[in-house]
């Protein structure tokens, strides 16, 4: 069974989903595949993984996305711009700073963009990454800002090699989904690991290791 989790997300569940199916399934050969949202949606369509935990679309006759957490997303910044993670940035004062951010048309870039475009604020980009590691690398090396989920840096937080803020406009946030495909069967299985998973991602909202998740899933 090939499982696809976007990259941002890849920190805090590809170990526990190892655990958690090699627990209750292990005659089940588990595969991995990280990648950005895009990727993630072809390879489902294309077959090439079983199920994804990607950013949550609407569902369309290729994918069933039933979508599982919300999350703010936040300003990152190195340990010396000791941003404060409760006071809120507006867009004005985040029009001033260089950032680094995916490639488009990476969702999280979207959501930059338009955040920045709703509020008629330049946004100044001055590098593209299509790694988050190198992303978060060059953020904790003062080249720049970023704008992430709390998931993706919680254990660079406990590190204090990034600080972070929130932002002060309801554009910045984004949806995680599960994605199983409508084009093929789906087999218990995969349905039972999806409802693991699903399980799984709930618990780690409640008991805080998710951190910034909030449940909307079933």
């Amino acid at each position: 069974i090939n499982i696809g989790i976007v990259a941002s997300l890849s920190e805090l569940l590809a170990v526990a989903l190892m655990r958690v199916i090699k627990q209750k399934y292990p005659q089940v050969n588990l595969k991995i595949s990280v990648g950005y949202s895009g990727h993630l949606q072809d390879w489902l369509v294309a077959g090439d993984i079983d199920l994804a935990l990607n950013y949550a679309v609407t569902s369309s006759k290729f994918i069933d996305n039933q979508p599982l957490v919300h999350e703010k997303l936040y300003l990152v910044g190195p340990a010396d711009a000791e941003l404060n993670p409760e006071q809120a940035l507006t867009m004005q004062q985040m029009a001033a700073l260089d950032f680094i951010l995916p490639f488009a048309p990476h969702k999280l870039r979207t959501v930059t963009e338009q955040g920045f475009k709703a509020e008629q604020q330049n946004l100044k980009i001055v590098a593209e990454m299509n790694d988050l590691n190198i992303q978060k690398q060059m953020v904790k090396e003062g080249f720049g800002y970023s704008i992430l989920p709390l998931v993706t840096v919680q254990n660079d937080l406990k590190a204090k090699t990034v600080t972070v803020a929130p932002i002060d406009q309801a554009e910045f946030s984004r949806d995680i989904a599960i994605g199983l495909p409508r084009t093929r069967h789906v087999s218990k299985l995969m349905h039972a690991i999806a409802y693991e998973i699903k399980q799984y991602a709930k618990l780690a909202v409640e008991n805080g290791t998710w951190r910034g998740g909030e449940w909307i899933g079933d």
